[in-house]
């Protein structure tokens, strides 16, 4: 599963719990900033060694 599909699940849950359009609005951007970070920041992991 992709980070992406775990953010919509994510919010698909808040939404579930009922959670203010606020809240889901602000834990959205958390969020989609945070994936955005990771996407841009992070070297990814292999396990052959290469980057």
């Amino acid at each position: 599963m992709l980070l992406d599909d775990l953010i919509k699940e994510y919010i698909y849950e808040i939404q579930v719990r009922n959670y203010s359009q606020r809240t889901i609005k602000d834990y959205r951007n958390n969020a989609l900033k945070f994936s955005q970070f990771l996407k841009n920041e992070v070297t990814p992991i292999t396990t052959d060694g290469r980057r």
